[in-house]
């Protein structure tokens, strides 16, 4: 449709972008849709410093479906209404309206490794002093990748709690989308309105646009909005534009905004809109530019409870198309994210994702290994996420899939994606295991129990405590009797504990070692230094305790030593703090930490660096040998870090 040039001026004017926004706004970017969404309940997008449509279908094609007016409307039918988009002395604003972003609401992406993106946002109705309703909104937008999910990337997913933190009980309130839709396209500049259709679609509750200029092609693409969640209140398709066109204001009025949202049969009685395209064709409305609206309600939010309300925004490359889509986004809007399976005493433990959409139950489902069809387990309907099935056989393969209900107890066929286990026993304790330390004190030596199950292996752990948390330290067959712990140090205490694993490798209850006749945990302690024999390079230095604890320890440990070494000790800022000679051909030496003066170290991170001054290449130096000279003999180094602490 051509407007003239005065009016061209007051549209372009009407639209032109306020830049200063301290609002935000992510992307949907993972499907084949492009979709800004914000954190003050509108759908405007943003491009070149200012507010721009929205809705970019297909992903990269530079068309966009959603003009910026588009936003969410809460409220009830006496003129109450929370929006983005108000009616200012200077014409229609963005961030005019009721909703103000929390402080704590600003939209954050939370991008899934499967390539799921789901954006969040929380805004409440107190930017406007003296708005009636308290409400707060926690927003929720879903979108699915095209290589994962690819029958489901061709829509977006909002999901609106509205809560009411008041101490009253708010009744008669209702949640819309007013969507602008432009499929035909327009250009202000040239003075050329988008001339689209608007229709209804009952089976998915869906109002949609779509084309109706042929003087310049035909779009084939369908968009819509869907209501998956909450019952219908209205669907209206009213002119956004009026004759002359410029922006109806009317689209702006609380007052009408109430009856849009609660009256199904406002317009109709006024012939002035419709519910659907037959409504107008009857009053003979031609393709023009429309907002349609579709609200769920009447709801009551009792103080301090939320409601839930689910809409999808969707397109299609044809009519049937865009429907496949909508019943798509129902699907995955009740369908669980995930579930799990995992074998635990007595059976199987199947756990599960609560869908987008709030649910009245559940129903789990499950294929025996050589069966064709599901068959349903459990209570008919299951209240948590979350069921036991005792009622397995070790060595066969089951395959789970669970679907919701809804509030009524009827079933939803949306069902989760399937996953399979091949139950086995969860092993007893093995408890039995003795231990002891060497003749020579520099390892433990544990003796494993006889297995009394066909477990896979045994896993061992230690620790310092005897309480858990337990480290693994070894994996062992189950006909091993012996293990032999050479990692250990003086001054330390040793706990272990035993676990065996089934074939699956699913790990049972872990057994400590205990006294026999206490029964209490006990531990293996070094209680004979090593025989004090020199090494023969650096390779092995250790440095214990580590940290050192000022309160607890008196001395330090350097072990593992050339017969000749020095070491250096460097503060955090590179000074050197202490230097150390050894020189007494045993591989250890204690220090007090203190530094050249006497003084203390005090806690922080400390760097030591050792160098062989000339170590004899022999394997005993017991005897009174004569040390070669130190230029005659191959260097060694060694670096490392402690930690002293309070």
């Amino acid at each position: 449709m051509k407007i003239s040039k005065f009016l061209v001026l007051l549209l372009v004017l009407a639209t032109m972008p306020i830049v200063s926004v301290a609002d935000k706004a992510f992307r949907h970017v993972s499907g084949n849709v492009d979709v800004s969404v914000t954190d003050f309940g509108s759908f405007t997008a943003f491009r070149g410093g200012g507010f721009a449509d929205n809705f970019e279908y297909p992903k990269g094609s530079g068309k966009y479906y959603l003009q910026q007016f588009s936003e969410i409307w809460i409220g009830d039918a006496k003129g109450n209404v929370a929006t983005a988009w108000n009616l200012t002395n200077k014409g229609v604003a963005p961030l005019s309206g009721n909703w103000r972003t929390t402080e704590t609401g600003e939209v954050t992406l939370d991008p899934k490794p499967d390539g799921r993106q789901i954006v969040n946002a929380q805004y409440d109705s107190h930017r406007i002093k003296g708005f009636p309703l308290d409400l707060l909104v926690d927003q929720q937008s879903f979108s699915w990748s095209s290589k994962n999910y690819p029958e489901y990337d061709d829509f977006l997913i909002l999901k609106l709690t509205i809560t009411n933190p008041s101490a009253v009980n708010l009744k008669g309130i209702y949640v819309a989308l007013s969507t602008n839709w432009n499929v035909d396209g327009e250009d202000m500049k040239k003075g050329q309105l988008s001339t689209d259709m608007m229709d209804w679609n009952a089976e998915n509750r869906m109002l949609f646009a779509f084309d109706a200029d042929s003087k310049d092609g035909l779009d084939p693409v369908h968009v819509g909005t869907s209501l998956i969640s909450g019952n219908v209140a209205a669907h209206q398709i009213y002119t956004f534009r009026n004759i002359k066109g410029q922006v109806d204001v009317g689209v702006f009025n609380d007052a009408n905004r109430s009856l849009f949202m609660s009256n199904p049969n406002f317009l109709v009685a006024k012939r002035i809109g419709g519910r659907s395209r037959a409504d107008l064709i009857k009053f003979k409305f031609p393709p023009w530019d429309y907002i349609g609206i579709l609200s769920s309600g009447p709801h009551t939010i009792r103080a301090g409870k939320s409601i839930s309300v689910t809409f999808a925004l969707v397109a299609g490359k044809s009519l049937s198309e865009l429907k496949q889509n909508a019943s798509n986004a129902k699907r995955i809007a009740y369908a669980s994210p995930d579930i799990t399976a995992k074998v635990v005493k007595g059976g199987v433990e199947i756990a599960w994702e609560k869908p987008i959409s709030f649910v009245g139950g559940y129903q789990l489902f499950r294929r025996i290994e050589g069966d064709e069809i599901f068959e349903q387990i459990g209570p008919r309907i299951i209240e948590g996420a979350v069921f036991p099935d005792t009622d397995v056989q070790y060595g066969v393969e089951y395959t789970y899939r669970v679907s919701a209900v809804d509030y009524k107890g009827t079933p939803i066929e949306s069902y989760s994606k399937e996953v399979t286990v091949m139950p086995d026993f969860i092993p007893d304790p093995p408890v039995g295991m003795t231990g002891e330390f060497t003749t020579e004190g520099n390892y433990f030596l544990l003796r494993l129990p006889e297995p009394t199950q066909k477990i896979s292996q045994y896993i061992i752990y230690r620790n310092h405590t005897g309480e858990p948390p337990w480290t693994p330290i070894a994996k062992v067959k189950p006909d091993t009797k012996n293990f032999t712990d050479t990692n250990i140090y003086p001054e330390y205490q040793y706990f272990y504990a035993l676990a065996g694993t089934n074939r699956s490798g699913d790990i049972g209850d872990i057994a400590v070692m205990l006294d026999p006749e206490t029964e209490e945990p006990i531990s293996l302690e070094i209680v004979a230094a090593p025989k004090s024999t020199a090494k023969l390079d650096l390779k092995e230095v250790i440095v214990y305790p580590n940290p050192f604890q000022i309160s607890r320890h008196e001395t330090m440990v350097f072990d593992h030593l050339t017969a000749r070494a020095m070491i250096y000790i460097y503060d955090g800022s590179g000074a050197l703090v202490q230097q150390l000679e050894h020189i007494d051909k045993s591989p250890r030496l204690e220090w007090d930490l203190r530094n050249w003066g006497g003084v203390p170290l005090s806690s922080g991170v400390y760097i030591y660096y050792i160098e062989d001054i000339g170590s004899v290449k022999t394997h005993d130096l017991d005897n009174d040998e004569l040390l070669p000279h130190p230029w005659q003999i191959e260097k060694h180094t060694h670096t490392g870090k402690f930690v002293v602490i309070n």
